[in-house]
């Protein structure tokens, strides 16, 4: 499980993070250590609310590689955002009030 932990969080670029404590990490560092978080689990279906939300465009792009990875080994991803992304073979829902 270690080494899992450690190449999960290498892939979101925390590796160097991972004996700080949760509350002194930014934004985008808190965000991609729930995702990591969330890719270690087991649950098939993710639920995410605006996961690209005030990261720079490396941290998107590590955000997005890794839903992509879940998306093609079968899983699936429910995401809320006020921005257009494209993904393959998604299907977009536009809600309006």
């Amino acid at each position: 499980l270690e080494d899992k932990v450690d190449s999960v969080l290498a892939s979101v670029n925390l590796k160097d993070f991972q004996d700080v404590k949760i509350s002194l990490l930014s934004t985008g560092q808190l965000k991609k250590a729930n995702l990591a978080r969330l890719w270690l689990s087991t649950h098939p279906i993710w639920l995410l609310d605006e996961p690209f939300l005030g990261l720079d465009k490396v941290s998107r792009n590590t955000i997005k590689n890794l839903i992509l990875t879940h998306l093609s080994l079968g899983g699936i991803v429910l995401l809320a955002s006020h921005e257009a992304f494209v993904f393959p073979r998604v299907k977009v829902l536009h809600l309006y009030t």
